[in-house]
């Protein structure tokens, strides 16, 4: 779905150029959003809590997060194996 975020972005902006009606609201919209995620963001950093601005930023966030992973991969400093994780042995206690 990340990759395809970008495409809808790309597309409205193209759409909107192009028309005045339906498209022109819906880059409005989401531009919107995007800001309200970038408040959201500084909202973060301050220890504000606000459902309203926190629910996009987390939205962008682990959106952006994928393209981070994906560029990490592609140049070859991340790999897609998982490695399990070391574990303390509860039974000994």
């Amino acid at each position: 779905t990340p990759l395809s975020l970008l495409v809808v972005f790309i597309s409205n902006v193209v759409l909107a150029v192009n028309d005045n009606g339906i498209y022109t609201v819906l880059i409005g919209l989401q531009l919107a959003f995007y800001l309200l995620a970038l408040i959201g963001s500084y909202a973060e950093k301050k220890k504000i809590s606000s459902k309203i601005l926190l629910i996009p930023f987390y939205f962008a966030f682990m959106n952006l997060s994928v393209y981070q992973g994906f560029f990490r991969l592609i140049k070859g400093k991340q790999s897609a194996v998982w490695e399990k994780s070391k574990r303390s042995d509860i039974s000994s206690k």
